[in-house]
């Protein structure tokens, strides 16, 4: 019985560290296509060529996969002409700008109903991930959803599997209510733009849903 019994310790072990690394690529993809979505700064390319790569290797994740294809055909790309293909992207020139904001893209008006329940859900974790920008802009969501990831890889690290379940249940039901809803949509849309660097983005969000248990690429692994 001894021995049974510190391997299953081990085996639990095992198990939350594998948590913890999967909860910590899913944090850099979050903070990757949030940076993505805000204005370029410097480092943005890397960045985010560094998190498809955690995506490939931790999640084995074909939107990641994908989105590390299109990033090496492409190479690398300057801040200015990201910031100039952000700028051609999100305000085109004879066309509305791109909805980036969860109220005005589901239901066509600023800061409505959405606005209002994103932001109540930050307050009640304690988290203000908006620096300025509205609660329920594209780059604060997935900012929110990668701090909690955060949080999540460390309290795998210490071993403290009720929180992380906790942690777990809070973003599947964020993006069950939010992300997962209209960001794909949002995805779709980027998919379609003149640049190389946006439709990876785009095609990364597109390739995530919320339907089906593990079609999204960036859901928690439960914990028993």
């Amino acid at each position: 019985p001894a021995p049974a019994a510190s391997t299953g310790g081990a085996e639990m072990t095992i198990d939350l560290q594998m948590i913890a690394q999967q909860a910590g690529a899913r944090a850099a993809i979050y903070g990757a296509l949030a940076a993505a979505l805000s204005v370029p700064h410097p480092g943005l390319f890397d960045d985010v060529a560094a998190a498809v790569v955690a995506g490939v290797d931790e999640l084995t994740s074909p939107a990641c996969e994908q989105a590390l294809l299109a990033l090496t055909a492409q190479g690398s790309c300057s801040l200015g002409q990201l910031a100039r293909e952000y700028r051609r992207v999100m305000t085109p020139t004879g066309c509305r700008p791109l909805a980036l904001y969860e109220s005005l893209h589901r239901h066509g008006r600023l800061m409505g109903e959405a606005t209002l329940a994103v932001k109540q859900w930050y307050r009640r974790l304690g988290v203000e991930p908006g620096d300025g920008e509205l609660a329920d802009h594209a780059s604060v969501e997935l900012t929110f959803l990668a701090e909690l990831a955060v949080v999540e890889s460390e309290v795998a690290d210490g071993g403290n599997r009720t929180l992380v379940r906790r942690l777990q249940q809070e973003q599947r039901a964020f993006l069950e209510a939010h992300a997962g809803v209209w960001l794909p949509e949002l995805g779709v849309a980027l998919a379609t733009s003149p640049s190389t660097f946006y439709r990876t983005i785009g095609g990364w969000l597109r390739g995530k849903r919320r339907t089906k248990p593990g079609a999204y690429s960036c859901r928690p692994k439960t914990v028993r």
